[in-house]
């Protein structure tokens, strides 16, 4: 997964005999993992977990933004999306 700086992460624990592949996306918000899990009809589930900072500055958050707009372009009807996060406010 991911490295984050000051030693923060995110993890998602799959079941280990699920089919399931890390996606990276070419954006500049950093704090996601967002993965592809083959199911038993053929169909894949996305599950992506993001995390934004109470302290997170105005540009990364609309990078948060643009991040979730891409992940949900990337939908196609045999997807299913789960979006998981921590949107930190003040």
């Amino acid at each position: 997964m991911q490295q984050m700086e000051q030693n923060r992460g995110i993890i998602i624990y799959v079941k280990q005999d699920l089919n399931c592949k890390q996606v990276f996306l070419n954006n500049s918000f950093m704090e996601y993992v967002l993965l592809e899990i083959q199911t038993d009809l053929n169909k894949v589930m996305q599950v992506a977990t993001i995390y934004r900072s109470p302290n997170s500055s105005f540009e990364n958050s609309l990078n948060m933004c643009s991040l979730i707009d891409h992940i949900c372009s990337r939908s196609v009807i045999s997807t299913s999306l789960t979006l998981i996060g921590i949107y930190g406010t003040q």
